[in-house]
């Protein structure tokens, strides 16, 4: 069964690129690796393209992206609200009983999990023609000596085109649900590439993509569909 299942993975994997790069009359389309660059990916759009200014554009957090974090740091407010009705408010400050203990505890995962969910989805993704440079984090590319200094940063001039590509998610489990998630990619000159975003609402993603193209005058090379045979659920 295990032998199955990794092969029917490999199978899709092989699927996943069946695309013709010969398409885009493009040597360099023809050299780049046309497989999911970033594994995973979320079945609904987690980001947007915002054109903060005519040298500035910038993806923001989509609401359901922060609904998590949101939900996590509402958890604790649940938490003393019972224990404000149930009168042990108090004794959260200084526990006494195992229950105070863990719902004290609770609360503390609950918000250290929602400010670590929320710091993640938030960090910056940002294309900017005053510092020359695409980035992904949260310090600004003009506060070191070169762009190539922060991680997953590329000068503007060396992003030579958009790949935007799918890439099949398998649900775990008799009940685990089966979806496409679309990258999109950055194509530098020398055919490395660099995930910009990465989620399953394809049409807007190709709006961000040509908002983007258009800003740096590149290509968006984009690799269709998944043919609809290739996407039945992997069996066990």
């Amino acid at each position: 069964m295990i032998v199955n299942f990794i092969s029917n993975i490999l199978e899709l994997k092989k699927k996943e690129s069946l695309v013709d790069p010969a398409a885009f009359n493009d040597p360099l389309a023809l050299k780049i690796d046309w497989t999911p660059l970033a594994p995973g990916g979320a079945s609904f759009r987690t980001h947007k393209a915002v054109m903060i200014s005519t040298t500035r554009i910038e993806f923001k957090s989509t609401f359901l992206n922060l609904l998590f974090p949101l939900l996590a740091l509402f958890v604790p407010l649940l938490i003393l609200i019972a224990a404000y009705i149930s009168g042990d408010l108090p004794f959260l400050l200084k526990p006494q009983t195992a229950k105070h203990y863990a719902m004290l505890a609770s609360c503390i995962l609950f918000v250290l999990a929602g400010v670590i969910v929320a710091w993640h989805v938030r960090k910056a993704i940002v294309f900017d023609r005053a510092a020359n440079a695409f980035w992904k984090g949260r310090r600004r590319a003009q506060m070191v000596p070169g762009p190539e200094e922060i991680p997953n940063s590329v000068p503007l001039p060396d992003i030579y085109a958009l790949q935007v590509i799918p890439e099949k998610i398998m649900g775990t489990g008799d009940h685990g649900s089966t979806y496409t998630s679309f990258e999109l990619n950055l194509v530098r000159k020398s055919g490395e590439r660099v995930n910009v975003i990465d989620h399953g609402n394809k049409k807007r993603l190709l709006e961000d993509a040509q908002m983007i193209a258009q800003f740096l005058n590149i290509p968006v090379w984009d690799a269709g569909p998944l043919e609809k045979d290739h996407l039945q659920e992997v069996s066990n």
